[in-house]
Formats: structure tokens, sequence, C-alpha cells
């Protein structure tokens, strides 16, 4: 999980904090890998090669630098993010990387979170994901131009689109980025339809859909051809708009809930209290008869 949050007094702009996992967490991860079941991590010093090995070669490789941290927090900065999340032999002993930087977004208190993907190699990674995305404010959910909907895409697609119109508002935006693949605009429309129809077919009803090249962004700061400038207007008029609304329906949701539980809870004080009055009033006539 990677998040981008707003600097705070402790963390300035361009600080990065990594939570590294702890012992025990890859333990659990090198035990489904190698369907073993040990909590000793010896099996990472070792550079022998074999078909097992190969299924942790990753571990293996980062080990030496990981042990010394697990459990840990490191404290570094942006220029050395590379160095963290694009290393697999340090990634995988990664269990959180929070970036604190200033921009549009964060600006106004938003928490940007990067989930692993649907395809994920553990099961639970994709679980974490779902549940992310269930309680988030906002869902971008990234496909690219050439790249068709695996397996683990549609079931995780088919179950969101079942949870989908419990949310209170439709805070799903779906990007398709490398539109600069197109040949021309009917070859973009093409793969637009095509990834809509898909979308439909996994009970997500009129997505919002944005073609988008993010190689244009970077070599076109002035957004052209990128469809950046599209995509960021439709995202903030719905944090501007639609999401502060839906904040304020949920917390007046919470207020109203918070409130008939505090009645129901007086009501059934009161009722218990006329019942102990009742008792008290037929033990005193018992007295009085004896």
């Amino acid at each position: 999980i990677n998040e981008i949050r707003k600097p705070v007094q402790n963390y300035k702009h361009g600080t990065i904090v990594i939570e590294m996992k702890t012992k025990q967490e890859i333990a659990d991860e090198v035990n489904l890998l190698l369907e073993t079941k040990s909590d000793d991590l010896k099996v990472l010093e070792s550079d022998t090669k074999g078909e097992k090995n190969e299924k942790i070669q990753s571990y293996i490789a980062g080990f030496n630098w990981a042990n010394q941290h697990l459990g840990k927090l490191v404290h570094s900065d942006l220029s050395e993010i590379g160095k963290y999340a694009a290393d697999e032999t340090k990634a995988c002993f990664i269990k959180k990387i929070t970036i604190y930087y200033s921009c549009p977004l964060t600006d106004k208190g938003l928490v940007l979170v990067d989930t692993p993907g649907a395809n994920s190699i553990h099961s639970r990674h994709t679980e974490v994901a779902f549940e992310y995305m269930k309680h988030a404010d906002i869902i971008i959910y990234l496909t690219y131009f050439n790249h068709a909907f695996s397996y683990a895409d549609r079931e995780f697609l088919i179950q969101l689109g079942r949870i989908k119109d419990t949310f209170t508002s439709d805070k799903m935006f779906f990007a398709i980025n490398a539109s600069d693949l197109a040949e021309n605009e009917e070859d973009e429309r093409d793969v637009v339809l095509h990834v809509k129809n898909n979308l439909q077919t996994f009970g997500i009803r009129n997505p919002r859909l944005f073609p988008l090249s993010s190689k244009n962004e970077l070599l076109h700061p002035e957004r052209r051809n990128s469809g950046f400038d599209k995509f960021t207007e439709s995202l903030f008029h719905y944090i501007e708009h639609d999401l502060e609304s839906a904040i304020i329906r949920s917390a007046q949701s919470s207020i109203n809930h918070a409130k008939a539980m505090i009645e129901n809870i007086m009501i059934e004080t009161e009722q218990r209290i006329e019942k102990e009055d009742e008792y008290l009033e037929t033990l005193h006539q018992r007295e009085r008869f004896l």
C-alpha cells in the first residue's frame, strides 16, 4: 500500500515514511509461496538454487538489507522512493509507504491510496484493495489501452459491481492509460466502447471512462492530447459538489442513527426503572401484609 498525504509538522513536503513488515508477516508470505508451515526465516539466508527457492528469489536477494529493518519505520525522501517501490527485492518487505506531498488534492485533505492490483500473487492483497475501495470516498480504477481484462480483473470488478449500488454516490472513475497507442480517434473510441461494454457485463452501469496518456502529459505539460484536462475537471467537480454532499448525507445519517440508538437506550432504561419500581412496590405490599 502506498499513501500520499498532506505534509504535517513532523513530516515536511517530500518526506517518505516506510513501514516495514514484521518477521511474522514475512514468514506467513513465504509459507504461502512454499506451501510450508514455519516461523523460521533461515530459508531466506540460503543462496542455493531450486524450484522452491525460485518462488522467493526477491525475498532471498533482499533479506540481508531488510532483516535489520523488519517491524520498524524507515525515513527517507522522495528522491529515494524508486529504490524502495520499484526494486522488488526491497518492495516485498515493505508493508506501506507514506509520501508527504503538497498538491491540489492533498491540500484539500484527501489521502491518495495506491492499492495492490487484482493480479497480486497474494490473495489477501486483493482483499485489502477491495476493503479500501469499499470505504474510499473516490475510486480511480486504472486499466491500459492494450490490456484486456484478466480473470482476476473480471472477478474483482464483478464484486465491485455487486456493491456499487450501496455507495452513497457514484464514486468510481475508470482511467484507460496509454491512449497514445491509438492509431486514430476511431481506434480510441473503439477501445473505450470495449471497456465500457465489459464493465456493464460486470454490473457496472454508466461508468465514467477517461482515455488518458500519461506519456503525453509528461511530455506536454500544457496537456495537449493527454486527456487529463477532462479527467481532472470531472474529478474536481465530483470532489467539490457530489463528494461534499455525500459526506454531509453520510454524516447526517450517522447522527440520526446515533440519536435513534440513544432514544432507544433511554426508552429501555425508563421501562426498566418502571419495572423495578413496580417490583419494589410489590415487595412493600407483601411486607405490609406480613
